[in-house]
């Protein structure tokens, strides 16, 4: 009675659970090309436990069929209507960032050591400019699970928000150690390099991005600033056709600013609102637009977006990382 409910926990089968483990692993690498394999060994998971809630969400998160998305959604919420993992996805998907903050604060007082609890949450602090917070996490997560690629490429994106070039630069090495083709990670670590003012080794790591509109949208700020501006101009001409100016506004946005062309910024800028909200967490402290800070434009649009800081202060996270 002293200590309230205890948390409720379901026995599993051990094969069923070795099986989700082993396909929990292949997914926290993230290479896409063995999503199949993960796909199957949660399928045979889920032959021996067919009420498997976790093994569920993890196969409705790399499964690609939209049915079968829906149809193991609708699953687990038979199973589990306060299912924490399905209330966090669903917060990093809310434009509404007091919704996804209160969605969040729910999952995190349901199952607080949930790794996707914890994954996501993250992600909400820093679009709510909780970015020390949303550090601290995936701290955690990389101790608790050193394979995890996503966290580390996370970790690594928060450190350069934060100003912790030196962190980020290690954190984007461990990443590509794990992943060297995945989450674009060789242009993200090209960007924290630029940062660090290294464009000659930014570049070499632009020329290895396997994504062709993002290694072009690199080179386009590496080429600046080594002063060969016909280049850099000539992959501007790349990213700046009429298809990728639709589909793929912020990082024009985010080109544009950091070669200090305030005006076609805030042109994308306006644009990537229309096209991807959730694009715009974080603003306010995102390295790339440090040269628009003293613009007249720029307080306003933030506030515009609910990313003033004044804004951002009125909405905190309720997380307490385990010890």
């Amino acid at each position: 009675r002293l200590l309230g409910d205890l948390p409720r926990t379901k026995q599993v089968d051990l094969l069923a659970y070795e099986k989700y483990l082993q396909a929990r692993s292949i997914a926290g690498l993230s290479n896409r090309s063995q999503y199949s394999a993960a796909a199957e060994l949660l399928e045979a998971a889920l032959a021996i436990e067919p009420d498997y809630v976790d093994a569920m969400i993890l196969l409705r998160i790399i499964v690609n069929d939209p049915v079968r998305q829906a149809a193991l959604t609708q699953k687990v919420l038979e199973l589990d209507p306060q299912n924490a993992s399905l209330k966090a996805f669903a917060a990093v998907g809310q434009d509404d960032m007091a919704m996804a903050v209160a969605l969040l604060n729910e999952a995190a007082g349901t199952d607080p050591t949930n790794y996707m609890v914890l994954f996501n949450g993250a992600r909400i602090a820093q679009r709510i400019g909780q970015l020390e917070l949303a550090i601290e996490i995936y701290e955690f997560l990389v101790a608790r699970d050193p394979l995890f690629f996503w966290a580390h490429l996370n970790l690594a994106d928060y450190y350069t928000h934060a100003g912790q070039i030196d962190n980020a630069l290690r954190s984007y090495e461990r990443a590509l150690e794990l992943n060297d083709r995945g989450g674009n990670a060789r242009w993200k670590y090209g960007l924290a390099l630029l940062i660090n003012g290294e464009p000659e080794r930014a570049r070499v790591e632009f020329e290895l991005e396997p994504g062709g509109e993002y290694r072009e949208h690199g080179l386009a700020l590496a080429f600046h600033d080594l002063g060969r501006f016909d280049e850099s101009q000539a992959m501007f001409d790349m990213i700046m056709v009429e298809e990728l100016a639709e589909i793929w506004p912020f990082g024009l946005a985010r080109a544009y600013a950091w070669i200090g062309d305030a005006d076609n910024t805030f042109h994308f800028l306006e644009k990537s609102v229309e096209q991807n909200f959730l694009l715009m967490g974080g603003l306010g402290r995102h390295p790339l637009f440090y040269k628009l800070h003293d613009d007249p434009r720029w307080m306003p649009f933030l506030e515009s977006i609910g990313q003033a800081p004044d804004q951002l202060e009125r909405l905190r996270l309720e997380i307490e990382i385990p010890d």
